[in-house]
């Protein structure tokens, strides 16, 4: 059995093992989508399938929460948010941190009142 990759920059070929269950494995090297196909050698028979990887820390669903104490002028304010990704899953806070690459605007109706700092913490 041959097992071949539309994509080796999302799955690389040398990564696809099949393991002491039978079911083939792999490790996603990027985001994007792959053909992954099983080639008989001996019939000729082939199976594919496509599979798309996600960025575990994309966001899927981002939401503010209202601050915990009474906002109060001239003090700084926390106001929580959680987020969760394409798979559900919790994205912690330290992921939106300097090195997250993803594009994350803070706006304010009113910044006259409540500025908005860019940097994120």
């Amino acid at each position: 059995m041959q097992f071949l990759s539309s994509n080796s920059g999302v799955v690389n070929p040398s990564s696809l093992q099949v393991d002491g269950s039978g079911n083939l494995t792999f490790t996603a090297a990027a985001t994007g989508t792959a053909t992954i196909t099983a080639v008989d050698l001996a019939t000729g028979q082939t199976s594919s399938v496509v599979v798309n990887i996600a960025d575990a820390n994309a966001v899927n669903s981002f939401t503010l929460a209202a601050p915990s104490t009474m906002v109060v002028a001239g003090q700084a304010t926390t106001i929580p948010y959680s987020a969760t990704n394409a798979f559900g899953q919790a994205i912690t806070q330290s992921s939106f941190g300097p090195s997250y690459q993803g594009d994350i605007t803070w706006q304010t109706s009113n910044s006259t009142v409540l500025p908005v700092r860019s940097e994120l913490e």
